[in-house]
């Protein structure tokens, strides 16, 4: 397969809209999502196995550019981004599966999306509040910057306010020697018990249970060090559910995510160990020229990363509508990626063979701007890729 084009790999013909399955994995015509035949996706299904079981929760995790986190979906401001968390395509592609394939939730927070290099990460998110002290600071890891409390701003908190309920609250955070300790309540009530970051190092957790429902989750800096909490996922442990997590990048191309640092996105990547990684990296490096060798090494070391606990899922991102689609040269770049995907077993969705150019769809699903969908065209990326995640 290696050295093809999308156009010239071989699927089998099948009506419109009708998805055959066998035992490996599913296909369509040109325009849905096609998965190699070589990809029997066997982490990701025992990890559904396990929810529908009530073994095991599971960790579905998508990393991307600004397409992945929302860009154009929003109510307004820079890029559309205010409020746009809730609509990005991981936010719906949860919900897809959910109401149609297995309990999946998107209550979490993990990173700041590279958000804050255009607005406050509140506008974007509005289920947080920073108190003194607190910031999205301190980039390089997975999803960009930690929820990050700088020592000297005193007792301080930094609330979240998860949409959905939950009774567990399980707080990742990157421990060293000389950082500080937090607590934790819901609800500004009494604490769940104190967390010394200090303690230990690299990446590690920490769980506590409160009464289900919705509440507020307030972690309060004792102002004697600074903290790094990479993320906070709430379940429900009366119901077993996937777990959606997003770290996208606004701006990234895939060497951005290939730091394997003491607290670099590829190591934050394994200590979280998630079942599924949806990647969807194209659009940037085929718009700032990348060598392409340098791309399929790049993306290649963050798909060994992530199959080190799970399987990995690659998009073909949405199509920009500018030059870099019309001349051809993203069709360089898709080449790379199908080539990975036969290489290491990965599932594909392609989303630039779903809609091609902009004119062939701008009717129906209008973009925000030459770069980012609207939010009708991000509802049919999730689609897509839901699909695929339902379809091994």
């Amino acid at each position: 397969m290696s050295g093809t084009s999308p156009d010239s790999v071989v699927y089998p013909t099948v009506p419109y809209g009708v998805i055959p399955q066998d035992q490996n994995g599913f296909f369509g015509e040109a325009g849905m999502n096609r998965l190699p035949l070589q990809a029997p996706f066997l982490k990701w299904r025992k990890a559904v196995a396990n929810v529908r079981t009530g073994t095991a929760r599971a960790k579905l995790l998508f990393v991307g550019d600004s397409t992945t986190m929302g860009a154009g979906a929003g109510t307004g401001g820079t890029t559309n981004l205010n409020a746009a968390f809730p609509r990005c395509f991981p936010a719906r592609v949860a919900t897809i599966l959910n109401q149609t394939f297995v309990p999946c939730s998107f209550n979490s927070i993990w990173g700041s999306q590279n958000a804050p290099a255009l607005l406050t990460y509140s506008t974007y998110d509005t289920r947080t509040v920073f108190g003194t002290g607190w910031a999205m600071s301190g980039g390089g890891t997975l999803g960009v910057n930690f929820i990050r409390f700088t020592s000297g701003g005193g007792v301080a908190t930094f609330a979240f306010t998860p949409t959905a309920a939950f009774d567990t609250i399980t707080i990742y955070y990157y421990a060293a020697a000389g950082q500080g300790t937090f607590t934790t309540d819901v609800d500004g009530g009494a604490s769940l018990g104190t967390t010394n970051t200090a303690t230990g190092s690299g990446f590690l957790s920490t769980s506590f249970t409160v009464s289900a429902g919705t509440h507020t989750i307030n972690i309060n800096a004792q102002n004697n060090g600074s903290l790094f909490i990479s993320g906070i996922i709430p379940s429900l442990s009366t119901t077993y559910a996937v777990d959606a997590v997003l770290a996208a990048h606004y701006g990234c191309t895939a060497a951005n995510y290939n730091s394997a640092g003491s607290f670099g996105p590829l190591t934050a990547l394994r200590a979280y160990a998630p079942d599924c990684t949806v990647v969807n990296l194209t659009i940037n490096d085929a718009s700032q020229g990348t060598n392409r060798s340098t791309y399929r090494a790049n993306l290649a070391t963050l798909i060994s990363a992530a199959q080190e606990s799970g399987d990995v899922v690659l998009m073909v991102g949405a199509p920009p509508n500018n030059t870099v689609t019309t001349s051809g040269t993203l069709g360089l770049y898709a080449d790379v990626v199908y080539d990975l995907a036969a290489q290491y077993n990965c599932g594909l969705v392609d989303i630039y063979r779903r809609w091609g150019v902009y004119s062939n769809i701008s009717a129906d699903f209008p973009y925000y701007d030459a770069l980012h969908p609207g939010n009708l065209a991000y509802a049919d990326m999730a689609q897509a890729v839901a699909s695929g995640l339902m379809f091994q």
